[in-house]
């Protein structure tokens, strides 16, 4: 007979690596309490995560395939049978879906079996599909606006992480206000992520990036996507280390997108890299050091997130921050306070707010950002709402 005091939860997402790096400190919280944590996630091509999640107090790790941005019907009726008979081996409590095919295959396979279970959804972000207005974003929107409908009003509470796309399911997917829930991100734990001034002995492998105390760090995280900002990102770097040598250094760390490489080449990104002034490291798992070593982050994205994780790591690390105000992005920056927004796609806006965010200012909005931090995205303030929603009748 089953422990009234203990549940089982299942996690579903499309990536370990997602579900290690953004709900680690809640997993912990709930093994703590002696629930059971079972995850259900595709395989991070960042690397091997299950054995991590297992470490953590995992008690089994269903690894499926989410088959990315495939909309083939079959490999979704595959997945949702796979979901279904994770589900009829645990008999969950609680059941949270994170991204879209998580939520979408994980309300459908309940439904099937008439699981009793608690449903929850953490929309992350609205992404591709709703940056770009073309036919085919439109005609894939209007899918997704429909299963939503169909499916959300199935959960207990659906957690949004900014406001914007709470309204659009309000307004287009029928969402009950009632069933909506906001939070800041995933949030981060601020016990972990410490604003601590740059170190004046910089260690080797800093200093292999060409970090000296004279230059102003400039760091994008993240993704090299086109809707990210990718070639804004590099085109200032050019002009800005031509127009002010030796008072710049811009890094880049995060894989690149495929979009990219059909448009530079490969085997070109290097070269295109050094031609453009940037230091590119690929992607790195150290971003607290990252971080800590620069002094300003930027990212000039119109994509459609739902806050940046890059962004909050920012925050709470206490660096200013350059960034549109676009959906997701806008929740971090207090233009002209702890950062600057720049206009999308605009190389000559970006260069003026690089510029802008200078020696003294950097000293100026020292605190800011950890301020926002602390008020916005705490992890365990966060962790609790969702703790919330998955044990009390609310």
């Amino acid at each position: 007979m089953k422990d009234k005091t203990t549940k089982t939860v299942i996690l579903i997402a499309n990536s370990d690596g997602a579900l290690y790096m953004f709900r680690k400190t809640l997993i912990e919280e709930l093994v703590e309490r002696n629930h059971k944590v079972i995850s259900v996630s595709g395989h991070s091509v960042e690397g091997e995560y299950s054995e991590r999640l297992r470490s953590i107090g995992v008690m089994k790790h269903h690894e499926i395939s989410f088959s990315g941005s495939s909309i083939n019907p079959l490999s979704f009726l595959k997945l949702i049978l796979t979901i279904i008979k994770v589900y009829k081996e645990h008999n969950p409590d609680i059941v949270h879906c994170f991204t879209h095919k998580a939520c979408i295959s994980g309300a459908i396979a309940r439904k099937v079996i008439n699981l009793e279970a608690r449903l929850i959804f953490t929309i992350t972000g609205l992404g591709r599909v709703f940056s770009e207005l073309n036919l085919r974003n439109i005609v894939l929107r209007s899918l997704i606006e429909l299963q939503y409908r169909l499916v959300c009003n199935s959960a207990h509470k659906v957690f949004f992480q900014n406001k914007d796309d709470a309204e659009l399911f309000i307004n287009k997917c029928n969402l009950k206000k009632n069933k909506v829930r906001v939070v800041g991100g995933s949030g981060v734990d601020l016990s972990e992520m410490k604003c601590e001034s740059r170190p004046l002995k910089i260690p080797s492998k800093i200093r292999e990036l060409g970090i000296d105390s004279k230059k102003i760090v400039i760091l994008k995280l993240g993704r090299g996507m086109i809707q990210k900002g990718f070639f804004e990102f590099y085109s200032a770097a050019k002009e800005i280390s031509i127009s002010h040598p030796n008072k710049y250094l811009f890094i880049h760390a995060g894989n690149i997108d495929n979009e990219i490489y059909k448009k530079i080449g490969s085997d070109e990104l290097e070269n295109f890299a050094r031609a453009h002034c940037v230091k590119f490291l690929g992607f790195r798992k150290e971003v607290k050091d990252l971080l800590l070593f620069s002094d300003v982050v930027v990212h000039p994205s119109y994509y459609r997130e739902g806050v940046p994780r890059s962004l909050i790591e920012a925050l709470a690390m206490d660096k200013p921050i350059i960034t549109c105000e676009t959906i997701g992005n806008k929740e971090t920056v207090k233009d002209g306070w702890n950062g600057f927004f720049c206009e999308p796609r605009s190389v000559k806006s970006l260069i003026s707010k690089i510029l802008l965010a200078n020696k003294g200012f950097i000293l100026e909005s020292k605190g800011r950002s950890r301020i926002l931090a602390e008020s916005k995205f705490d992890v365990r303030i966060i962790n609790k709402n969702v703790r919330d929603m998955y044990f009390n009748e609310i």
